[in-house]
């Protein structure tokens, strides 16, 4: 930090402001820390720093301020910066790749140099903030600090970059989210895997709410799983009829309704649940959409009809238990952990039988002006003999018409229809 005097007594022509280094002052000391490569949104896939730092003069020495500091280049810095002393730097990590960006952070997958453990690095979002630190970022870790439990995701440390706007969360990398992978499986959840997901959600929900921690937004984008079968909560809170909602998309593998619009959203929801009235849920009328919305009359309670060959009646129990519309009514987590559901055949199955897949986080991203693929192939070959103009055939593709029927050739390939 610096003495009134010292900030004051700094000029313009002191400040070495250059493309590859930023600058730390420290009793008018310049430090120059090269750019992280979690420091931009680029992407290195080698997971290597290519960034050089460029060379810069020295501050001359100033007759009555203090002695310099014994640190007099970059290679002898340590670790971390003066002003944070406790806080581990990024530079302790290797960037691996870019997971995703989220609301209040973009996330990396990274290798801590020390120990090699992969660990989840969400760097925090700080470009609006002009004094202090985002209230929505102290919620996050405050939250996740208090809320230690083997099915939320674990907040390690916190480290920083090359200075206080650069933030980072270290959290446990988990491989899936499970919105990513419902959506590249090829077969659904057996239902006794749904159980144990379920628990495990359950359970999590129940340690949440103990702790006086609601979430909101559940949904199965921010639910993890890892190649252990273990299932982790992404953020800080839930909502019991999300619960449902997520129950529901595990044994589709879609979503449950899929609204369009606030209204078409209610419109679907009452088509299977019926419309909510006064008798069922007091108070209901009184809500701000249904006195702008006339929504139509439908019949309770359709799930059946849906869900006819996924769940047995103790499912069904359980589902309208989760999508209850009176919140007073809705069973909680601790409660649904007991659930007959969980004790009927088949048994939730042990997280350790999970399959396990690719993790996408680790796969290289896909970029979109690919190549056009080689000449090569014997249809592609056949068509060049047969006086097709190369140039006329897009990325090496070309739809051709044969005596089995209609055929698509290409370079190394001849896929029939």
């Amino acid at each position: 930090s610096h003495s009134p005097s010292s900030a004051s007594s700094s000029s313009s022509e002191d400040e070495i402001i250059n493309n590859d280094c930023s600058v730390v002052e420290s009793r008018n000391i310049k430090y120059h820390h090269p750019k992280s490569k979690f420091d931009d949104h680029s992407e290195n896939e080698s997971g290597t720093d290519s960034v050089q730092p460029s060379e810069h003069e020295e501050t001359p020495f100033r007759e009555g301020s203090p002695p310099a500091s014994p640190i007099e280049d970059d290679s002898d810095l340590p670790p971390y910066l003066p002003a944070i002393q406790g806080c581990r730097s990024v530079e302790e990590f290797n960037c691996l790749n870019r997971i995703e960006e989220g609301t209040y952070g973009v996330v990396y997958r990274a290798k801590d140099k020390k120990s090699d453990e992969i660990v989840a690095l969400k760097r925090l979002k700080m470009e609006k903030e002009k004094e202090g630190f985002p209230i929505t970022s102290l919620r996050e870790i405050n939250t996740l600090l208090k809320a230690q439990h083997p099915n939320i995701v674990t907040v390690r440390e916190i480290v920083v970059g090359s200075n206080m706007d650069k933030i980072y969360i270290v959290m446990d990398y988990v491989e899936h989210d499970l919105k990513g992978l419902m959506e590249t499986m090829k077969q659904p959840f057996l239902v006794g895997e749904v159980k144990t997901l379920m628990l495990q959600l359950l359970k999590a929900v129940a340690h949440l709410h103990d702790n006086w921690i609601l979430h909101r937004d559940l949904k199965t984008s921010n639910l993890l799983l890892s190649h252990k079968g273990i299932l982790k909560e992404y953020t800080t809170c839930i909502d019991m009829w999300s619960v449902g909602c997520i129950m529901a998309e595990f044994l589709t593998m879609k979503p449950l309704w899929p609204g369009k619009s606030e209204v078409d959203q209610l419109t679907r929801v009452f088509k299977d649940l019926g419309t909510p009235n006064e008798k069922i849920w007091p108070g209901v009328s009184e809500l701000p959409v249904f006195r702008k919305v006339n929504f139509g009359e439908y019949t309770y309670n359709k799930l059946r009809v849906r869900f006819g060959s996924y769940l047995t009646d103790l499912g069904f129990d359980l589902l309208n238990k989760f999508l209850t519309f009176d919140p007073s009514k809705r069973i909680t987590a601790e409660e649904a952990k007991s659930h007959e559901y969980f004790k009927e055949s088949p048994a939730p199955v042990s997280p350790s039988m999970f399959p396990t897949w690719p993790a996408k986080s680790e796969q290289p991203r896909k970029h979109g002006n690919s190549p056009k693929p080689p000449s090569g192939g014997k249809a592609y070959a056949k068509l060049i003999e047969e006086g097709c103009d190369e140039a006329a055939i897009p990325g090496g593709f070309h739809m051709a018409t044969a005596a089995k029927g209609v055929s698509a050739v290409g370079p190394g390939f001849s896929l029939k229809f």
